[in-house]
């Protein structure tokens, strides 16, 4: 009997580590997606170089990520909203901004 509770506890604490070892896997995966996503985004539509700032976490609907552009004849930096909606994978970017 007590080999059995032994055993039953090894097996839930072995598979609480594995969750949490994949959940950071998990979360560098979607951060992963979201830069790619942002990036490709930005690339069609012709945004230019643009250098994306992940969200860690994002919300609990959307991966998130500021698109940040150099100015190059500007004096600011330009910045756009990206968000990767979690349930269909699609991205929208939102207008430019500039950062003082």
């Amino acid at each position: 009997m007590m080999l059995r509770i032994g055993l039953a506890v090894a097996i839930g604490l072995g598979a609480m580590t594995s969750a949490f070892a994949s959940s950071g896997d998990a979360w560098q995966a979607m951060r992963d997606k979201v830069r790619a996503g942002c990036l490709a985004k930005a690339r069609s539509m012709r945004l230019g170089k643009v250098d994306a700032n992940v969200d860690p976490f994002g919300t609990q609907n959307y991966g998130t990520a500021i698109l940040i552009k150099g100015g190059t004849s500007r004096k600011s930096d330009l910045a756009y909203v990206c968000v990767m909606d979690k349930k269909t994978g699609e991205f929208e970017v939102g207008g430019e901004m500039t950062l003082r």
